[in-house]
């Protein structure tokens, strides 16, 4: 699934490289998310300071909880940002 960051590279990428007429046929009447400059900074520090903790030995938990507690977010919040890297960090189940 596509992140609204991934979106809107997918984007950015597509109106570099196509004439009018194809960005019409393919964004006609999409609405696109244009993420803020402040969020993406954030979410980028708090990626990186979550792999620090975790090289730290830290649990991808307790690694969450110190990032929610520094920027002030939900766990969950933490969760959905952090999303790809702890699924590149735990063994699958299945």
């Amino acid at each position: 699934m596509l992140s609204n960051n991934d979106y809107f590279e997918y984007f950015i990428d597509f109106v570099k490289n196509n004439d009018k007429r194809e960005i019409l046929k393919e964004f006609g009447g999409a609405n696109i998310y244009i993420p803020s400059y402040k969020t993406l900074l954030r979410d980028e520090e708090l990626k990186e300071g979550f792999k620090t903790l975790i090289k730290q030995g830290l649990t991808t938990k307790n690694a969450s909880l110190e990032c929610a507690k520094k920027y002030d977010l939900s766990l969950n919040a933490v969760y959905l940002i952090t999303k790809e890297l702890r699924e590149n960090l735990e063994p699958s189940l299945f």
